[in-house]
């Protein structure tokens, strides 16, 4: 293998770079650049006299015609260019040489990747080495973890070496999370390196989520290691997704470390929903970070939703990868969707984890439904983020209304989405109105899912109804949570029919 010349006798990547320590302050260095620059303009020049600086100890930088590596440390220098034309010989005599898994079809580039996978994805539980946190119950299979772990959550303040961003105030505890913030946040996209699915046009900034994506759409099931649950039936292919799990489902009340809004009553388990929240209910237009659709004028505060909305909306029947349900025939084009699905179809009522209101009988299957009904049913008003249209006088506690409500009353007729019955010439402005409208007239009574009263013989085609029969028919008066007029005598279990009755009588 041939080496450039100049870089043959330089043989000292192991020797160890001593610090300077300045005899008159706390400063110390490895660089002697570093040191001698110090000690002039503090210790030996006026500052008034800036001119006065030898130049001798002025900071040069030293790049690589390679890559954009820079440095201020010739020594670092010339290990990296020493590295770069290794590395490149390399690759130009021969191909990369793949560290291939014997349980699974994962390779790596080198071998400490493969050491790592093993450990984490076939090593079992009882033979690995597990580093344990001192202050808590966390324990991971990597030093490494276990560090970045105690620097994120238990290390003091005064004692963090922050990573600040020189392009916005964002600073963080660990140089992986500034670079990350840095890739996503402020790197040009020409100037980011994708990490490509072979099986697919999937493609990320990272390589972990190519990995969790192979895993999760390509990796045959006889070559996956299920995280299970010990407590239900759960299992998942992601070890977070089973932390997650346990956390919401699982977990004491009294050993939930809740993460808390300071503007309003919000709570959460998860630090990231706390952000979510945050920007979604607190952040002044002007601070937010619009993702716009460059296709429609759909805009969204998170990339995440904008990217759903794209499959759903813009992308051609023939690209989208399909989920398919296995009980039915239904399909779906994100698995957030079949996720629901499955959740309100097809499990039984004591598989399903329900979450019920501490100040009413209200109870659903999912928590968005929960925080709904407790923001317009219980919330006061002082809490309350009203949401105004700007046409006119309406408004609502709930976004989403905020949305039909313009689709509806302002919406000019070219600009209005409509989803037609292929059966009749009905048409709505709503998907939900159409499903509604197909169950009602389309459907058969084999192919209708009937929603059954366990009390009684009624069965309605809407669980919604069913809910109504059950407030009306088998609760105590105590328990039933009437919807009544201001104006007249007039009072219902259901807010929708008190709002028909307002519009009509009123």
């Amino acid at each position: 293998m041939s080496v450039h010349p100049m870089l043959t006798p330089f043989d000292c990547e192991n020797a160890i770079i001593e610090d300077y320590y300045c005899k008159k302050c706390d400063f110390q260095t490895e660089l002697t650049v570093f040191f001698k620059e110090h000690v002039s303009r503090y210790h030996s020049v006026k500052k008034e006299d800036p001119g006065a600086l030898n130049n001798e100890y002025r900071i040069k930088n030293y790049f690589c015609e390679t890559c954009s590596f820079l440095t201020h440390s010739a020594i670092n220098w010339l290990q990296h260019v020493r590295a770069c034309l290794i590395n490149n010989e390399k690759t130009r005599q021969d191909e990369l040489v793949w560290h291939h898994c014997t349980q699974c079809s994962y390779k790596s580039k080198n071998k400490s990747g493969l050491r790592s996978h093993l450990i984490s994805r076939h090593l079992s539980d009882q033979d690995v080495t597990w580093y344990n946190c001192g202050q808590c119950e966390y324990k991971t299979k990597f030093k490494s973890t276990l560090n970045r772990h105690v620097i994120t959550h238990h290390l003091d303040e005064k004692y963090i070496k922050w990573y600040n961003c020189n392009d916005c105030p964002y600073r963080a505890k660990t140089s992986c999370d500034l670079g990350k913030h840095i890739m996503y946040k402020h790197l040009d996209e020409k100037d980011i390196k994708w990490f490509n699915c072979d099986m697919c046009p999937y493609k990320t900034k990272r390589n972990s989520y190519l990995k969790k994506h192979v895993i999760a759409r390509h990796v045959d099931e006889q070559y996956i290691k299920w995280r299970k649950c010990k407590v239900c039936p759960y299992k998942t292919k992601e070890n977070h997704n089973l932390k997650s799990h346990m956390n919401t489902h699982h977990l004491d009340e009294r050993d939930i470390q809740w993460c808390e809004c300071k503007k309003c009553p919000y709570k959460t388990k998860y630090k990231a929903n706390l952000k979510a929240h945050t920007r979604m209910c607190h952040l002044s237009e002007e601070k937010i970070r619009w993702y716009e659709c460059q296709k429609c004028v759909y805009k969204s505060k998170y990339k995440s939703t904008l990217n759903r909305h794209v499959i759903t909306r813009h992308l051609e029947d023939k690209d989208v990868q399909w989920y398919k349900c296995r009980e039915c025939q239904y399909k779906t084009k994100t698995s957030y969707e079949l996720k629901k699905h499955v959740k309100f179809k097809h499990l039984d009522e004591k598989d399903v984890k329900l979450y019920k209101c501490e100040k009413c009988p209200f109870k659903t299957r999912r928590s968005f439904y929960l925080k709904r009904h407790i923001t317009t049913q219980h919330l006061d008003e002082q809490f309350i983020t009203w949401y105004e249209c700007k046409m006119c006088e309406y408004k609502t506690k709930q976004k989403s209304n905020l949305k039909s409500h313009i689709n509806v009353s302002h919406l000019d007729e070219q600009d209005i989405k409509w989803f037609k019955c292929e059966k009749c010439s009905y048409k709505s402005k709503y998907k939900s109105a159409l499903k509604s409208h197909i169950n009602a007239c389309h459907l058969t009574g084999d192919e209708i899912k009937w929603f059954k009263c366990k009390e009684c013989p009624y069965r309605a085609k809407y669980s919604s109804h069913l809910r109504s029969h059950e407030n009306t028919r088998h609760s105590d008066e105590k328990d039933v949570k009437w919807y009544e007029c201001n104006q007249c005598m007039f009072k219902s279990t259901v807010n929708s029919n008190l709002k028909k009755h307002i519009n009509i009588h009123h």
